[in-house]
């Protein structure tokens, strides 16, 4: 054999434990170990790269990644580093792109593991889902306030949700910029008491799940965007005391089940698109002290059992397209201090209910059915007319 053409294993197997390391290198000149010229012994045991691809590392200069070089990419001047050791690199450690520009590890993506709602430890499995989809459906990470979602073991301590015993009793996310849709899986919350999402961007329909509740006392969905026909499965909510569904785009018939809740108190549906006749089953609503139903398109007459709602405080019938007679059943409704309606629904020519009427607080201007009314430009001229 030539002097010079002897690899000599010794020098090899040093040269690789030094590239391994993941530490500069200091320079190895070939001859000395018996390398062909312009190579480096550890690129050829790592990936057999080419000969004259890969240069020593000057002393004591930061190295790129191998990857870039092994795949045919290599970095400025040629010059090849050891991979880098499997895991993620320390915080604030320097990677190599491959094209000479260093990147951070501490400002790379790094992958969210997915909540486990089986680690729990306040309330069941299945109330944690629930809670967890209307995070996903809502877009969590986008609300004002998610504190503890989706990272405390302890559901109850999430902001917005309170506990009673070991079941979610109450979910109040009013204005907190939840945008998106109300997940069916809200129905697994079979112990919810209060919920509370006005004052959001919600969208879609109401789920038909909610209407499994049958321990909601009160909901509140207003100031939304939630549209469709208002779902009513009134014989599993019956305890339902408070609802407020106003300024949405709800759209249909106003729904004749709502009579089918007797302990209903508080009835907001104004500020959407419902229409037709306001049902006679309303009358059903004995408890009934505030009704508001203004800002639709309700047509027809005021039903005569409206007068059966003795605890009524508050009735808002304006902005619709309701006309006729009021009927005098309404007199029987003596706790009644907000009256306001369109000038298209008349009052009758009823000594008795015109005093009802004017012992309100605050009532809108009515018109006598039936009475001539003169517009005022032209009431300067009738002692005239009536002199002629």
């Amino acid at each position: 054999m030539q002097a010079g053409s002897v690899r000599h294993p010794t020098l090899l197997f040093a040269a690789a434990l030094l590239l391994l390391a993941g530490g500069a290198l200091m320079p190895v000149p070939a001859a000395a170990a018996g390398l062909p010229s312009g190579a480096v012994a550890a690129a050829s045991l790592a990936g057999g790269v080419p000969a004259g691809l890969a240069t020593p590392s000057p002393a004591g200069k930061a190295l790129p990644n191998l990857t870039a070089a092994a795949s045919g990419s290599p970095g400025p001047s040629g010059i090849l580093s050891p991979l880098p050791p499997e895991g993620p690199a320390p915080a604030g450690a320097l990677l190599s792109t491959g094209a000479g520009s260093a990147v951070s590890h501490a400002s790379a993506p790094r992958a969210v593991a997915a909540f486990d709602c089986s680690q729990v430890t306040d309330v069941p499995a299945l109330e944690c889902q629930a809670l967890e989809a209307v995070y996903d459906s809502t877009d969590g990470a986008g609300w004002t306030n998610s504190s503890g979602w989706l990272a405390a073991d302890t559901v109850c301590s999430w902001y917005g949700v309170s506990c009673s015993g070991v079941h979610v009793a109450s979910l109040i996310l009013s204005k907190n910029r939840l945008n998106g849709s109300i997940p069916s899986e809200v129905g697994k919350l079979t112990s919810l008491l209060h919920a509370d999402l006005s004052g959001n961007q919600l969208n879609g329909a109401i789920p038909s799940e909610m209407g499994n509740l049958s321990d909601l006392h009160y909901v509140d969905l207003s100031g939304n965007e939630l549209s469709g026909a208002i779902p009513f499965q009134p014989g599993n909510v019956t305890g339902l005391q408070e609802l407020y569904l106003s300024d949405n785009q709800f759209s249909g018939a106003f729904p004749t089940q709502i009579g089918e809740l007797p302990g209903l108190e508080v009835l907001s549906l104004d500020g959407n698109h419902l229409s037709g006749a306001i049902p006679s089953q309303i009358g059903s609503l004995t408890q009934l002290q505030q009704l508001d139903l203004h800002g639709n398109q309700l047509s027809g007459t005021l039903p005569a059992q409206l007068g059966d709602l003795s605890d009524l405080q508050l009735l808002n019938v304006a902005d619709n397209l309701l006309t006729g007679a009021m009927p005098l059943d309404l007199d029987n409704l003596h706790s009644l201090d907000t009256f306001e309606f369109d000038g298209t629904v008349c009052e009758p020519a009823d000594a008795a209910f015109e005093s009802w009427l004017s012992g309100i607080a605050d009532h809108s201007p009515a018109t006598v059915c039936g009475a001539v009314t003169v517009p005022p430009a032209q009431q300067l001229f009738l002692p005239l007319v009536m002199s002629s």
